[in-house]
């Protein structure tokens, strides 16, 4: 038994080098940056939205939050690993129901949305 382990041996540490070498260059994989811009909008008035948490989460789980200005816009630089093309975008405020959100797909650099909020009755 222990000379089965012995001629192994080199085999099993090759084995976890080839392991940590892949995680490791998963890990350092490019990026690249993309930039989702839009408008938060009260659903009633259709009025801007100021001071709305946005935030995006890829599918690989990448995230870049803001906060809409006065005018409720905002502009989200997002840094997302070569090869990921979906996410959803969120948008909150304490004064409205709920959160909108938004599935989104990268199909160039800039994305334009807009999402609406519900006021509290």
């Amino acid at each position: 038994m222990v000379q089965a382990l012995v001629r192994l041996w080199p085999r099993m540490l090759l084995t976890c080098w080839l392991t940590v070498s892949a995680c490791a260059a998963d890990e350092s994989a490019t990026e690249t940056e993309r930039t989702i811009e839009g408008t938060v909008r009260d659903e009633r008035s259709d009025r801007g939205i100021s001071g709305a948490a946005v935030e995006f989460v890829s599918d690989t789980l990448d995230r870049a939050a803001t906060t809409s200005d006065s005018d409720g816009r905002f502009t989200l630089l997002v840094q997302v690993r070569d090869g990921v093309r979906f996410g959803t975008l969120e948008a909150a405020h304490e004064r409205y129901d709920d959160s909108a959100s938004r599935s989104v797909y990268f199909d160039g650099t800039t994305l334009n949305i807009d999402l609406q909020l519900r006021p509290r009755d």
